[in-house]
């Protein structure tokens, strides 16, 4: 069959321009529809981007700024329950919440661990539940609550949505309208004190990860505060304890020091009568034998030794007596005067000894001038015994001043002792030598001391065996 003639006049390109040119069109018009569709997705992508950013940018804002608030209030408050209210309102409103509440652990009357809600903060049109008599003194073990324990031990987070929990956690949360839940330990000391709950109680909502790291972040800043504050508490109760300690015993010290010290005044002057009246009669006795060497007289010069030696020794208890209970009458005393005084006595009692003495001049002190007198006297009367078995004598009495403190001191050359028993030196009727060797009491440097101390100040020695002895002293201004 052959083709029509006509068919040979039409143009093949035109043909294709008819067909293909409305194709093109809108295939380019669907491909400028995709890009602008992409372009639009990509700007609301981003749109929607940089608001998640924003939203989170400003919700951490507002925890940083909560937690700051929560530090300023800690550290203004010296307890933490009285900052409870305020801290729980800066913390609901940054995260939003519907009721924020803290629950303590208290022992019950038969041992176990109570949990009692403390404190809360409600958002406006929130029932608050501070007066709810079933959220107090629970027993957490046996409340629709249990499973949170053992996650709360472990310092973990409780979270959870109303519509995933059991029945009987659900009744219980839904009687508070509670659709939401963020409960955060609060560990003090290593054990769980209580907890930090978060309710939310318009919508079902999931706490985000940075959400519930800022909200633990501000329970573990309370509950650092709460374990200064628990320490700085024991610390004044150990303290108040001891001040109480203390007191009773200083009372009971001082009753026992005035008891003995008015025991042996007693004693001293009750003994010194009958005392001095058989050193009498024992002299009349002496005078009436011959000079002789019978055995009743040196019988009646042993009775006169001891009675001299006890007599002496009841001097030294009054002395010793008079250093704790006399009145102080502050006066400026002139010390280098005294121990001239106290040196030209020694020299013309004992004129046989050949003793130098080198006493600085215008040594002045203040305080009780009786009571100093003793404390120059005892010091030179200690050097002068101790010195007895030297041939050349040196004793010495002078002062020095030692960061900003005046020392006076009393040195000789004689007998000395060891270090090791410098403790026993100052203490009433200890002695480092025999009676034999060296007459005394062992009272007079421990009237010393018990003088020095009532005038503030402190008394110490140094020696050596057989090198002398130096003994110094302070005394404090008396008003």
């Amino acid at each position: 069959m052959n083709a029509p003639p006509w068919l040979f006049d039409i143009d093949p390109a035109a043909i294709s321009l008819q067909v293909l040119l409305p194709a093109v069109t809108w295939a380019i018009l669907i491909f400028v529809a995709y890009r602008e569709w992409q372009a639009r997705r990509r700007l609301a992508e981003e749109i929607r981007e940089r608001m998640q950013v924003e939203q989170a940018l400003q919700r951490r804002s507002r925890y940083l700024k909560a937690l700051s608030e929560v530090n300023q209030l800690l550290l203004s408050n010296p307890g933490y329950r009285e900052a409870y209210e305020e801290i729980l309102r800066q913390l609901g409103l940054a995260a939003n919440a519907s009721r924020v509440y803290i629950f303590e652990n208290h022992p019950g009357e038969e041992g176990q661990v109570l949990t009692s809600q403390r404190a809360e903060w409600c958002a406006p049109g929130i029932e608050p539940q501070i007066d709810n008599q079933s959220l107090q003194r629970v027993q957490m073990e046996y409340s629709p609550c249990k499973r949170w324990m053992p996650i709360l031990h472990q310092g973990k987070p409780v979270t959870g949505k109303i519509g995933e929990l059991s029945q009987e956690e659900r009744e219980f949360l839904e009687s508070q309208q509670i659709r939401s839940i963020l409960i955060l330990p609060m560990q003090v000391n290593g054990s769980l004190f209580g907890f930090v709950g978060f309710d939310q109680c318009d919508r079902e909502r999931d706490w985000e990860d940075s959400e519930i790291y800022f909200l633990r972040s501000a329970a573990i800043t309370l509950c650092q505060h709460i374990e200064r504050k628990q320490a700085l508490d024991e610390i004044a109760y150990q303290h108040q304890r001891l001040e109480e300690r203390v007191k009773s015993r200083t009372a009971q010290l001082e009753l026992a020091n005035e008891e003995l010290e008015a025991f042996c005044y007693t004693v001293s002057h009750d003994l010194r009568g009958p005392l001095t009246g058989i050193r009498g009669f024992s002299q009349l006795l002496l005078d009436e034998l011959e000079a002789s060497a019978c055995t009743e007289r040196d019988y009646i010069l042993r009775v006169l030794d001891i009675t001299d030696r006890t007599l002496q020794l009841i001097d030294d208890l009054l002395s010793l007596s008079r250093a704790a209970r006399t009145e102080l009458q502050c006066a400026s005393v002139d010390l280098s005067e005294i121990a001239q005084t106290v040196a030209a006595e020694l020299q013309l009692q004992y004129p046989q000894r050949k003793v130098v003495f080198n006493i600085q001049e215008q040594m002045t002190a203040a305080g009780d001038e009786g009571l100093l007198k003793a404390v120059v006297q005892n010091l030179i009367h200690n050097s002068w015994k101790y010195t007895s078995k030297k041939p050349m004598a040196e004793i010495s009495f002078g002062s020095s001043r030692i960061d900003g403190e005046t020392v006076y001191h009393v040195r000789d050359n004689g007998a000395g002792f060891r270090m090791e028993y410098v403790d026993r030196l100052f203490q009433a009727f200890s002695r480092l030598h025999t009676a034999h060797e060296f007459p005394g009491t062992g009272v007079g440097l421990a009237t010393v001391r018990r003088i020095v101390q009532r005038h503030g100040g402190r008394v110490w020695a140094e020696g050596e065996v057989d090198k002398g002895a130096s003994f110094y002293f302070t005394l404090s201004a008396l008003s």
